[in-house]
């Protein structure tokens, strides 16, 4: 049996890990999930903007003598921060996944240990500040949740460890580079999710950032990182690797104990696995992210990276005009039919400028985190990591616009969208690595209390983009093998249900996550109660 390191909580991550993970949790207070809010990251980066300036003041003032070098240095570094800030403005600057994961480890970790270093001293107005703030400061669970939002993009867009590390995103972006410290963070993290490939890639980067070329002045132990990833090795099956760091540590350390016991266990596996080639323990092929997956997730993870295998036939697909209501006959619907089976419209110019930002303006303040049912959950709602987003409900009455944009939607599709025939209007905002895994729009009525006889299912989507995105946050349809990327304006519009009222499968859709920027939609979903004229039921049932 191979012997675990007696491995310590991370220094960040500990508490995160001793209370839970997401999908655990059923608070509803905002404060707990900062990592999922736009809004609250701009806050916060407005706060370190205020701290920033009065540590300047700190060093550079009356207490200048007193101030201790690293403090100095930390305000020096700030001043970089600010300016990089104030180049892209503030939301550039938020929607990069980087930035959110560096500000909020800077809160867990540089200001908070600042605060309690001036808390031993005489009171000063950046004392008096942090104090003041310090419990709105993000937890440790919003930097696992920042964290895991740069290994999903990592992951689902198979962008090496490197490449984040050096700053690129995509080819058009320069983030912030990240250290040695913040790089084995991302790897304890991988490594807590037991995504044991990544892991093995942070570690990787944060030792190399540990060498001289790169100054590297922090208090990590090249040790403690060599202890992670010699087991990450192990996890995906390369045990010469893992014996090779295991070595490494024994150098150093030539009486470490486990260390010792683990390099002996390593060279007996390596030695039987020799022996008998074929063999290879079951348990550690799971541990392949791949493996992990099934068809449906592979699938919407390649069309996220935009790779089709068998698109829709071309001589099928059509751009059209729609003039068959009274509105529609000075400005005719604009309409991309993108799939024929099933069929997906992309409506052009569905939504005005007007009508965003009034919906923006009244959901943001009302916005909270998107809950599932899971499975896990005995029919509760509750967090989880495949789904992160934020939502709010509009109501005809909360926004005038609202009514407006109904009357369009009907005349383009047909269909009723009174409220006695369709939901409120659902505003949702992704940040960066926001998304929703494959699902289906319809209900499954017998799983789902919300539904009812009087309401009936959700028969068609109006999918309503609010905003263009700078890299990734696509809609993708599984089984159409279509890609519909973010265009501010538009819609995409499909039916959930045949004419019979069969639930059609083929609608299965995800959204991707975002990789820069902040993504936002609005659904609204048509019912079957109301449309039998415009869409009267099927004669056959597959029809």
């Amino acid at each position: 049996m191979i012997l675990f390191f007696s491995f310590p909580f991370s220094f960040l991550f500990g508490v995160y890990l001793v209370q839970g993970t997401p999908s655990q949790s059923t608070s509803n207070t905002s404060s707990v999930d900062v990592f999922t809010s736009v809004e609250q990251l701009k806050g916060l980066s407005r706060l370190e903007s205020f701290l920033s300036h009065l540590l300047d003041e700190y060093v550079n003032g009356k207490y200048h003598i007193d101030a201790l070098q690293v403090v100095k240095d930390f305000s020096s570094e700030m001043k970089k921060i600010q300016k990089a800030k104030e180049l892209v403005g503030i939301d550039s600057f938020i929607g990069h996944p980087s930035n959110t994961f560096l500000l909020v480890r800077r809160f867990i970790k540089h200001w908070t240990e600042l605060s309690n270093y001036l808390n031993k001293g005489s009171e000063n107005e950046l004392q008096k500040i942090l104090k003041e703030n310090k419990p709105s400061f993000p937890s440790s669970r919003d930097l696992l949740g920042c964290a895991t939002a740069l290994l999903r993009i990592q992951d689902i867009y198979q962008f090496p460890a490197k490449q984040i590390a050096k700053g690129h995103l995509n080819t058009n972006d320069q983030g912030p580079k990240l250290g040695a410290d913040e790089c084995f963070d991302l790897g304890y993290a991988a490594h807590t999710w037991k995504y044991f490939d990544l892991a093995r890639d942070w570690l990787k980067e944060t030792l190399l950032r540990m060498s001289q070329e790169y100054g590297y002045k922090g208090v990590l132990k090249r040790t403690r990182v060599l202890e992670y990833l010699a087991w990450a090795e192990y996890q995906t099956g390369n045990l010469p690797e893992a014996i090779k760091h295991t070595q490494s540590i024994l150098e150093k350390k030539p009486k470490h104990k486990k260390g010792m016991e683990a390099l002996k266990s390593y060279k007996a596996q390596l030695k039987y696995r020799q022996t008998y080639i074929n063999n290879l323990d079951a348990r550690l092929q799971a541990n392949n992210r791949e493996n992990q997956k099934d068809e449906e997730i592979k699938a919407y993870e390649r069309l996220c990276r935009g790779k089709i295998i068998q698109g829709q036939p071309e001589e099928k697909l059509r751009c059209f005009y729609k003039t068959d209501d009274p509105q529609l006959v000075l400005k005719p619907a604009k309409i991309e039919l993108v799939s024929v089976e099933p069929e997906i419209q992309i409506l052009l110019e569905a939504i005005t400028e007007k009508e965003i930002q009034e919906f923006k303006k009244k959901a943001k303040p009302k916005l909270i985190r998107v809950q599932a049912m899971n499975s896990s959950s005995a029919g509760e709602n509750v967090y989880t990591d495949y789904r992160i987003s934020r939502s709010v409900w509009l109501e005809d009455r909360d926004a005038k616009p609202v009514v407006t944009l109904n009357k369009r939607l009907e005349a383009i599709t047909g269909l009723s969208l009174d409220e006695n025939h369709s939901e409120l209007l659902q505003v949702v905002n992704y940040g960066s690595g926001g998304h929703d895994e494959p699902h289906h729009d319809y209900l499954q009525v017998a799983n789902n209390s919300s539904f009812t006889a009087k309401q009936r299912n959700r028969m068609a989507t109006i999918l309503l983009y609010m905003s263009d995105v700078s890299a990734g946050g696509a809609t993708v349809f599984i089984e159409a093998e279509v890609i519909v990327n973010p265009r501010k304006g538009s819609a995409v519009f499909w039916y959930n249900l045949s004419k019979s009222g069969q639930l059609d499968k083929r609608t299965t859709h995800g959204s991707c996550p975002v990789i820069i920027g902040s993504k936002w939609v609005a659904n609204k979903w048509v019912l079957e109660n109301g449309q039998g004229v415009t869409r009267p039921c099927g004669l056959e049932q597959d029809e």
